[in-house]
């Protein structure tokens, strides 16, 4: 896959990548990395992250 733009999708700053031109996307949330959504031709269903819990402190 490559990384093909930096963009904001459905309110997440994203980086997008694509296995082809055209196909399905991935979005990858810009500070933790973590999957966001997809889109694309090819797949039955978009699948987009509503929330997260990065807000919450963590202790050890």
């Amino acid at each position: 896959m490559k990384t093909s733009e930096k963009l904001t999708w459905k309110g997440w700053d994203t980086y997008r990548m694509s296995d082809k031109p055209d196909s399905i996307n991935f979005y990858y949330e810009l500070d933790q990395g973590f999957l966001v959504g997809t889109d694309g031709t090819g797949l039955r269903q978009d699948l987009t992250l509503v929330d997260n819990n990065a807000d919450i402190p963590v202790s050890y």
